[in-house]
């Protein structure tokens, strides 16, 4: 954008403060021609109109009889006699009583501007008439009795109006051009550099945007070297906890068996520091395995691969670790497709975590149940079923959060990582995981939901 056709942040604030007072003027200036002409064409009275009638009938109204006829509408009066007496009003009698104490205290009283005419048979009529302008129209007038305060409330209507919407003009104007500056701030934070400047409106923040452009420049080289290292460094990770862990707990769990066999002494010793050491190293591996998975396209690998092959693998995994602790899994999968689109690995890591936690948590002897079928919508849901002591009520809210341990969920020796990454693993293939317990015994109840063959596109398009 050509750099003169650019304006300061100063000089719009002024823009529209001057547009605003420039809308208020011609309102008010609309409104006040507007009523005038109403007055000219008897369609408003002036507010002077009551007190030039009752000028004009004075004599009228001196003259004998009293010819309370004369009295314009929105009047009132109060005939008092020689001796003070009241003769005849249109006041209620309060009032009437107040409004004679008053004259009599005072004789020059002249509250609430009353026209005081002294008639020829020595009485006085006193007539009280408002000051305000209001409409010829006796239907107008009794739905708007009050024009002038009417007219007042119009406008600071339209005064606070205006102001919301040159308010919004302005900030509208601001977001425009902050907006690519907010995305960009994200960007960085999600490690991505690939991120332009489109030309800003606004001189001020246009010089941001260049600065910010050339810092990204200026770095570029060595974030995506420090961003590399680390996406390295956690798939690192994530493989060496991954694969370690799983044999490990076939480990302990052989140990176990070992030690309940005729053993001498020593052999026992031996064994009791082999599951000592085991569960030591399992504790490393629940920290190594806070590291979760990442959404971006690099860590994350979606293909379409073969159902049949998966779940066996799955099965395979869930029989040597219940047979080891001396338990049973029953497996039930049905109407479920052939291949499926997803992270092969990220879901085999899924199902182990929830796997390993039904099989730490239920007893020895204990059944452990796993269905697999197709959902609806034609991704899988897994359903793992166990007879362990079952989700407490704040576990059901908080366990899938990142260091949850809430002593400790189930048994205490988890460290409120394992049900998070399923989470993780679970929004990355656009489904969820949902904790309940049986209804029938204790027992947890957890369901893996995931969506197969849809991509970050596909999904933007269902939720138009």
């Amino acid at each position: 954008m050509n750099e003169k056709k650019k304006i300061g942040l100063q000089a719009l604030f002024l823009k529209y403060l001057v547009g605003y007072c420039l809308y208020i003027a011609l309102i008010l200036a609309l409104s006040i021609t507007a009523f005038m002409t109403a007055i000219h064409e008897g369609i408003i009275l002036p507010a002077n109109h009551i007190e030039g009638l009752l000028h004009e009938r004075a004599e009228q109204l001196k003259a004998i009889p009293f010819q309370k006829e004369l009295l314009p509408a929105k009047t009132s009066y109060l005939l008092i006699g020689k001796k003070g007496e009241s003769l005849d009003t249109n006041l209620n009698r309060e009032k009437a009583e107040q409004l004679l104490e008053m004259i009599q205290t005072d004789p020059a009283y002249r509250g609430d501007n009353p026209l005081i005419l002294s008639r020829k048979d020595g009485s006085r009529l006193i007539i009280q008439y408002p000051i305000a302008a209001y409409f010829a129209d006796p239907t107008l007038d009794r739905i708007f009795p009050h024009l002038e305060l009417m007219q007042l409330l119009l406008f600071i209507f339209i005064f606070i109006s205006l102001a919301l919407i040159f308010a919004y003009g302005f900030s509208k104007r601001l977001k425009k051009d902050l907006t690519p500056l907010l995305a960009a701030t994200q960007a960085i934070q999600e490690e991505n550099l690939d991120f332009s400047f489109p030309p800003a409106s606004i001189r001020e923040i246009g010089d941001i945007s260049r600065a910010l452009d050339q810092l990204k420049e200026s770095l570029s080289s060595s974030l995506r070297s420090q961003w590399n290292l680390e996406r390295r460094k956690r798939a690192q990770y994530r493989a060496l906890a991954h694969d370690i862990k799983t044999p490990l707990t076939i480990i302990r769990g052989n140990a176990e068996l070992l030690e309940e066999g005729a053993l001498s002494n020593g052999e026992k010793t031996h064994l009791a520091y082999i599951i000592e050491s085991t569960e030591v190293i399992e504790k490393y591996l629940h920290v190594l395995l806070d590291i979760s998975p990442s959404k971006d396209e690099n860590a994350v690998k979606k293909e379409t691969f073969p159902l049949a092959p998966f779940l066996e693998e799955v099965e395979s995994l869930g029989q040597m670790l219940t047979q080891v602790r001396g338990q049973e899994l029953i497996v039930k999968s049905k109407n479920f497709p052939t291949a499926f689109f997803g992270d092969r690995s990220l879901l085999f890591r899924a199902l182990s975590n929830l796997l390993d936690n039904a099989c730490e948590h239920s007893p020895s002897g204990s059944q452990i149940q796993l269905k697999i079928q197709q959902s609806l919508d034609g991704g899988l849901t897994f359903t793992l079923e166990d007879q362990g002591p079952g989700f407490s009520s704040e576990a059901l809210k908080y366990a899938t959060d990142q260091f949850y341990t809430g002593e400790l969920y189930r048994s205490g020796k988890h460290y409120g990582y394992g049900l998070y990454l399923v989470k993780q693993i679970a929004e990355i293939h656009f489904g969820k995981i949902i904790l309940s317990n049986r209804a029938e015994g204790p027992g947890a109840l957890v369901t893996l939901q995931v969506l197969g063959n849809l991509t970050d596109e596909s999904i933007r398009d269902r939720s138009i």
